[in-house]
């Protein structure tokens, strides 16, 4: 008989250590705070451009220009035409530098690249400044020295940036007009590249 009860003992003493197995699971319900974590993202988009028009990357490269076109007025000729300056923005937050070139998308056939004409007679752009009794054209962009630049087919960069954001750059163009210039409307046009590294 002893044998036995001690046997039920032992069987009891299971039964307890089987409820305090139990407790824990009991005490994690109880808790009233979950916590997890959630992604936010957005995303920029790499836009470059000149003047008044930007463009995405892969997208058209093609700007209106024509808030900067250059129009000296009228002057008699073997004078010079008041100069006329422009400020050219740009936009490059990629991070890339930026390079910024001005070129002469004239091509005409008797007088070459650089040119304005009117009718058979032209004025050719060079790097000598525009003074009485010279037929000449050109640009600078340094104030203090007044560096003169022919506009070429090639082109010439007038602008370098890290491409951290809007830039801009000042252009001064002037002309004018020998004694012998013969009168007329004399036309030619320009063209503003903005290019950042790695892109064609």
């Amino acid at each position: 008989m002893k044998k036995s009860a001690l046997l039920a003992v032992s069987a009891l003493s299971l039964g307890v250590v089987g409820l305090a197995t139990f407790t824990p699971v009991v005490s994690a319900v109880a808790q009233t705070t979950a916590t997890g974590d959630a992604t936010v993202t957005a995303t920029v988009n790499s836009t470059l451009g000149i003047g008044t028009g930007d463009v995405n990357e892969g997208q058209s490269n093609t700007v209106d220009m024509h808030a900067y076109d250059i129009t000296f007025g009228a002057v008699d000729a073997g004078e010079k035409a008041t100069e006329v300056e422009k400020t050219i923005t740009m936009q490059n937050n990629t991070g890339r530098n930026g390079n910024l070139t001005v070129k002469s998308s004239t091509d005409d056939t008797e007088g070459g690249f650089g040119v304005l004409r009117s009718g058979a007679n032209t004025i050719k752009s060079s790097a000598t400044a525009p003074a009485a009794d010279t037929s000449t054209w050109g640009y600078y962009l340094d104030e203090a020295s007044t560096t003169w630049k022919a506009v070429t087919e090639t082109g010439d960069s007038i602008h370098t940036d890290a491409g951290t954001g809007p830039s801009e750059q000042k252009i001064t163009f002037g002309m004018s007009a020998g004694n012998t210039q013969a009168s007329g409307t004399y036309t030619g046009d320009i063209t503003y590249t903005y290019t950042i590294e790695g892109t064609e």
